[in-house]
C-alpha cells in the first residue's frame, strides 16, 4: 500500500495587522521601519491597501454625524505612514475603488482632494 503525501502551501497577509497595531498606538516610525523590510515584495502595495481599507471601514456603522476623533486620528496616522512609500497614491486609489462612496468623504477629508491627488499622480507618471 503506497501512501502519498501532498503538501499545499497557502500564504496569508499578516503585515497589515501588525502595522495597524503600531498605527493605533501612534507609532508611525516603528511601522515605517517594519514595512521597509517588506516593500520589495510583490504584495506590499496590496497589504497597504488592505490596511487603509480596514481603517476606512472601521466603525462603518457610525453615522457621519457621530464622527469619532479617535477613528480619524488612526486614519490620519495611516495616511502619514503611507506617505513614506512611493506606492501611496496607488494605495489610495485602490482603496477608494473598493470602498463604498458613502465612506469617500471621510477618506478624502484626510488624504486630500481626489482631483488634486490625480493631478499630482499624473505629474509623477510623466517624469
Amino acid at each position: 500500500m503506497d501512501t502519498e503525501f501532498v503538501f499545499f502551501f497557502k500564504s496569508h497577509l499578516f503585515l497589515h495587522h501588525i502595522l495597524l497595531y503600531h498605527l493605533e498606538a501612534q507609532q508611525v516610525q516603528e511601522a515605517v521601519l517594519l514595512a521597509a523590510h517588506y516593500q520589495h515584495l510583490v504584495f506590499f502595495a496590496h497589504a497597504l491597501e488592505i490596511l487603509l481599507h480596514t481603517v476606512v471601514e472601521s466603525d462603518a456603522s457610525l453615522d457621519a454625524e457621530n464622527e469619532d476623533p479617535c477613528r480619524d486620528a488612526v486614519l490620519s496616522t495611516t495616511v502619514e505612514f503611507l506617505d513614506h512609500f512611493d506606492v501611496a497614491l496607488d494605495v489610495v486609489v485602490g482603496c477608494a475603488r473598493k470602498t463604498e462612496m458613502t465612506r469617500w468623504r471621510r477618506l478624502f477629508s484626510i488624504v486630500g482632494n481626489p482631483k488634486a491627488l490625480f493631478e499630482v499622480g499624473a505629474c509623477l507618471c510623466v517624469r
